[in-house]
């Protein structure tokens, strides 16, 4: 189970979750610069911009309040210092389940930040949104991503080589999802 920490956030071995702050717009913009991350993520604007990042993490707090998602920064438990985004969106079709995103900043990859925030998470959702299964998304061919969702138990449910995910210039992508129970491994 996720120890909380200092200021509520939600700990593991690595990193702790927390809800992001004004402050986080320039990580937020800076990591939002990698081609990694709109290679893989492709709901993100492009150019992205710190206005963008503003825009985003001031949906937060609403979105919060009423349940319907929950966003994370997710920093490094030692340092404190930016490490990526996660979130729980409860699914509005399927009751008990909500799906799970992220991203690493590149200066954070290869570390098990990612593996551990998700784990968090996992742990941590039922509790916080009364959710009973999880579910994420990843594009075939992200195989750090799906090393992050296997490291932290999800398994593979079914692929689509062709899907409408994110539909960036009409583009189909074959996608990956996947599944767990919420609660620890």
């Amino acid at each position: 189970m996720a120890a909380t920490g200092e200021n509520n956030a939600l700990c593991g071995a690595k990193v702790c979750l927390r809800a992001f702050v004004l402050d986080d717009v320039d990580a937020v913009t800076r990591a939002c610069q990698d081609e990694e991350i709109h290679r893989w993520t492709v709901t993100l604007p492009w150019p992205y911009t710190a206005d963008h990042a503003l825009a985003w993490i001031q949906t937060h707090p609403e979105e919060s309040r009423d349940g319907t998602a929950f966003h994370f920064a997710v920093v490094d438990r030692t340092t404190g210092g930016f490490c990526g985004s996660i979130s729980l969106e409860r699914s509005r079709s399927v009751p008990k389940q909500a799906g799970l995103g992220y991203w690493t900043a590149p200066w954070a990859r290869n570390r098990g930040f990612a593996s551990d925030a998700l784990r968090v998470l996992a742990a941590s959702a039922m509790d916080l949104a009364a959710v009973e299964r999880l579910v994420l998304v990843t594009m075939i061919g992200n195989v750090a991503s799906e090393r992050v969702a296997q490291r932290a138990s999800f398994a593979v449910v079914s692929e689509d080589p062709s899907h409408a995910y994110g539909m960036r210039d009409g583009t189909r992508y074959g996608v990956k999802f996947w599944q767990r129970t919420a609660g620890p491994a």
